[in-house]
């Protein structure tokens, strides 16, 4: 009774992993936020848990192979909660740099840096296919049409740019663009070049067109910002979880179940 009483909570304990990380993804990350366009850690983490639940499942499975199959499906889940720990420590560990930007006195936007993030961040948006896939989810978002039915800010007058917007819809403040229209994001370039001879490709990249600066590196470092707290999130949670189910494998490898007990290969009391 007793260890019937240690399976279920493992199969408990997996399947909070799963209602915790699905629920995270479900209510905030995966449709809503544009941290949805990067799935690498959601992915990684919603594999982990999947895995963990069916792990936990098969220890409420009748025996075929004895002793055998019982350890091997504890050092699984027991692997398995390392992995989620490791996973959770790589998203934190690269979501550790970068900050909140730098905000651009009376312009009522914050413009960002793609060199305050981590070098695997940046390696990843820098990638041509993956910021393809990237960027077309953004766009499908139509963060700039959104700027036309906002209101403006009733302190400054200005209609305010969040992280987004700021790095797609308009183009660096050092290019000097002469503001046409910010509610359609029409902006017009300056008869000299220096911004653009200085070395800043994004004054070149940016276009009235649909794409605006999409393809601009201000715009992959805000989109890494505005992920920046889900992936933090998401790494806190998935650590917590996988510590708890760690210290629970732990515990059940030293007192495996009435199968064990029966085969007088382990004594547990």
């Amino acid at each position: 009774m007793r260890a019937e009483r240690r399976k279920l909570s493992i199969v408990v304990l997996a399947m909070a992993s799963i209602l915790m990380i699905g629920g995270i993804c479900e209510g905030g990350i995966w449709p809503e936020k544009a941290a949805a366009c990067e799935r690498f850690l959601i992915t990684m983490i919603l594999f982990i848990a999947s895995a963990l639940f069916l792990t936990a499942v098969s220890l409420r499975l009748p025996p075929d192979n004895g002793v055998r199959r019982i350890v091997a499906v504890y050092v699984l889940f027991y692997l398995l909660s390392i992995l989620s720990i490791a996973v959770a420590i790589f998203g934190l560990v690269v979501s550790s740099r970068g900050g909140r930007g730098h905000e651009v006195q009376g312009k009522g936007y914050t413009e960002f840096q793609l060199g305050n993030h981590s070098n695997w961040w940046r390696d990843r948006v820098r990638d041509p296919g993956t910021w393809e896939t990237i960027k077309s989810c953004l766009m499908k978002r139509d963060e700039c049409s959104k700027l036309y039915s906002q209101p403006p800010d009733w302190k400054t007058n200005l209609v305010m740019l969040n992280g987004l917007q700021s790095g797609c819809c308009k183009p660096p403040d050092v290019c000097g663009f002469a503001e046409i229209s910010r509610t359609r994001s029409v902006y017009n370039k300056p008869g000299y070049k220096s911004a653009i001879f200085d070395g800043d490709k994004d004054c070149m990249r940016f276009v009235n067109e649909e794409e605006k600066c999409f393809n601009c590196d201000s715009r992959k470092a805000a989109f890494l910002d505005t992920m920046r707290s889900s992936w933090r999130t998401m790494s806190i949670i998935s650590f917590v979880v996988g510590l708890l189910l760690l210290l629970t494998g732990s515990a059940e490898l030293g007192c495996f179940d009435d199968e064990l007990r029966a085969s007088k290969i382990w004594n547990c009391n």
